[in-house]
């Protein structure tokens, strides 16, 4: 199975825009204090310069060189931002997810998996209302 950063990288080289997955644990940094192991990674692809430098995905040109790649610490991005202390302030619970889709080798198959990002653990929302 495709594991999700190369599926990142796939997903950059063939977008015009930033790509973002996480938060993620950091492989690189094994002896990290644990609040820098978990992070955002962000991918902006740098185009090339000439037609003849191409990156090939499933048998298509991408005419890019790489890419660059932002690491945003996420432990860090949530104190330094008073998310948690504005909600409470006002009285308000919330809660960040993100739903993964995780394929299972055993089914053969993607299960969606909610994690939360941030805000009340216990916060349940069933239902969002859309419609104006």
């Amino acid at each position: 199975a495709e594991s999700k950063r190369s599926a990142s990288a796939k997903e950059t080289i063939q977008s015009d825009g930033v790509v973002i997955a996480g938060p993620l644990t950091l492989r690189q940094c094994t002896d990290c204090d644990p609040t820098v192991k978990t992070a955002f990674i962000a991918w902006v692809t740098i185009d090339s310069l000439t037609e003849n430098q191409v990156i090939k995905i499933d048998g298509i040109d991408h005419n890019k060189w790489g890419f660059a790649t932002a690491l945003i610490n996420w432990a860090e991005l949530v104190n330094r931002s008073d998310v948690n202390e504005k909600f409470i302030e006002k009285g308000l619970n919330y809660q960040l997810t993100r739903t993964d889709e995780v394929y299972n080798d055993q089914t053969r198959e993607f299960e969606s998996k909610v994690n939360i990002l941030a805000g009340d653990e216990e916060f349940a929302c069933d239902e969002i209302n859309t419609e104006s």
